[in-house]
């Protein structure tokens, strides 16, 4: 059975507030107002589709290109510091 390798990249709450430069209750309220991608992973920790959020925030073109970066490695290695 062919596996599949492409991967797909996940953010969490605190990051896609990071991002968005939201605090939590305006991520959720956005969600609710269709104006943001629900999480698509629910469980202990929301997680949401990286490029339904950057899409969404208007941070690619609608090819796909990126209009601005944002390192989500960095991000987490930064908060546990």
């Amino acid at each position: 059975m062919p596996m599949n390798t492409q991967q797909v990249s996940r953010l969490t709450t605190s990051e896609v507030c990071a991002l968005a430069r939201y605090g939590k209750a305006t991520l959720w309220r956005r969600i609710r107002e269709k104006q943001m991608p629900p999480p698509v992973d629910r469980g202990r920790e929301s997680l949401f589709d990286r490029k339904a959020v950057e899409k969404a925030l208007g941070l690619v073109d609608d090819d796909q290109t990126p209009a601005l970066s944002f390192n989500a490695d960095a991000y987490r290695e930064a908060e546990s510091s």
